[in-house]
């Protein structure tokens, strides 16, 4: 049994298959017009989950591709090749391949196709500037993804010869040039970073060269500071795990071992997508972070409560307000803005953290050690520039839990009285509460 959900533009078959251990798990694949959903939705429940590619030379050229990458590159492609690969389906060559069809293909389809996609509008990715046209990776990407697939229409013999050969696309390179960093850079950055959270995360990667999904993924247990490793500047982290937005039917094919949890978005739910906090499909690493950033970690980790409005179940070492992971995307938008106030402007993340573990010129050390060892004073937690919002949310938590407090030793002591000389007793209480009750009326 399959059914067809329709979100804004795209319908999506959504249906149940068994995974390697028996356990029936959802599976969510996504279609840009009705009728190929519709025709997925019929395979299904005619032939089964796991029906054989059904391709001839009357099939849509894009059901042939999404056949493709459910079936076939869904065994053969990494987990970020499949997501990219679909996000090229479902962006782009649906919107040059349209209603084509496997027999409609000539000797100058491949030259035709490739001219209508450098025409095809780019699709613009969150706090980043939109290009006005598909950028040149993304084409090239494009490229060999239709020459690969359509190898396989040559050999089942539904056409003579592949199109996409000796229509060679070069892989240009951005013309734009970023600055690169110098730890002059490094240390102005580290001084206008104001959001705690960042502030920890792009020490995090500073000083151990990891990615943004890998450090927003650690947990208080990967990190290893004890007294005995401080003594000899042997602290470490392991790093096994990930948290990435996945496609929902990525998950669905992944090992179910490997997936740790997945969040539930807030506010409009009706998304293919899910943030996914799961292990590595290699084995964990072991990173050095220097005896500063430890320190900074024992710090962080007795007032990190004081930054979070609910409790933090995966003992995540930077999480959101509510307790929620942060992911590419709120650091992201947390690093611009930084920069943004700090003026450093065409700085990229991944030459921060490629930066970070070069050699320096003068000393026969990494960056990264260099400027930890360098360090005038030891590291702080920065003073907060909380949002009005942010701040009555963690106030309001503070101002309930020591009223929960009082209640549940008033009922303790069947005493109402007892709650009210708590407010008597403790001013600084008496007054907020007043204040809350105030805002209220």
């Amino acid at each position: 049994m399959a059914i067809i959900t329709k979100r804004r533009k795209a319908y999506s078959v959504i249906y149940q298959k068994a995974d390697n251990n028996g356990v029936l798990r959802q599976v969510w694949e996504t279609f840009y017009d009705y009728q190929s959903a519709l025709k997925r939705k019929e395979e299904i429940e005619n032939d089964g989950v796991d029906a054989p590619m059904q391709v001839d030379r009357e099939t849509k050229i894009i059901y042939f591709l999404h056949q493709y990458a459910s079936k076939i590159g869904i065994n053969q492609w990494s987990t970020n090749y499949y997501e990219r690969n679909m996000g090229i389906i479902n962006n782009y060559l649906s919107m040059v391949l349209k209603k084509k069809k496997i027999k409609d293909i000539q000797p100058d389809f491949g030259e035709k196709i490739i001219a209508e996609l450098k025409k095809t509008p780019a699709i613009g990715k969150r706090n980043q500037p939109r290009n006005k046209y598909i950028p040149d990776s993304m084409l090239y990407n494009s490229y060999n993804l239709l020459k690969s697939t359509f190898d396989y229409l040559v050999f089942e013999g539904m056409i003579q010869y592949n199109p996409f050969h000796g229509n060679e696309i070069p892989s240009v390179k951005s013309v734009r040039q970023s600055n690169d960093w110098n730890l002059d850079y490094v240390g102005h950055l580290f001084e206008n970073i104001y959001d705690v959270r960042l502030f920890i995360f792009m020490h995090i990667m500073f000083s151990t060269g990891m990615n943004i999904s890998e450090v927003s993924s650690l947990s208080w247990n990967d990190i290893h500071i004890s007294d005995e490793l401080m003594e000899t500047d042997s602290c470490y982290i392991c790093s096994n795990k990930l948290l990435k937005r996945l496609n929902k039917n990525t998950v669905a094919q992944m090992n179910p071992k490997r997936i740790i949890k997945q969040f539930k978005a807030d506010g409009f739910n009706d998304t293919n997508t899910s943030l996914t906090l799961l292990y590595k499909d290699i084995p964990e690493k072991k990173l050095h972070i220097h005896k500063e950033i430890a320190l900074l970690l024992r710090i962080w980790k007795e007032n990190q409560k004081n930054y979070m409005t609910n409790e933090n179940p995966y003992d995540l070492v930077i999480t959101l307000i509510n307790g929620k992971p942060c992911d590419d995307r709120n650091m992201t938008k947390l690093y611009h803005k930084a920069r943004s106030e700090a003026s450093l402007s065409n700085l990229t993340l991944v030459k921060f953290k490629y930066y970070s573990q070069k050699t320096h010129k003068k000393d026969d050390i990494t960056n990264a050690d260099y400027y930890y060892s360098t360090l005038e004073k030891p590291l702080t937690l920065p003073k907060q520039k909380v949002n009005k919002i942010h701040a009555m949310k963690l106030n309001n938590k503070k101002i309930n839990d020591k009223i929960k407090i009082s209640i549940t030793r008033a009922k303790n002591s069947q005493d109402v009285n007892f709650l009210i000389q708590q407010l008597q007793n403790n001013s600084e209480l008496r007054q907020q509460l007043i204040e809350q009750l105030k805002a209220k009326q």
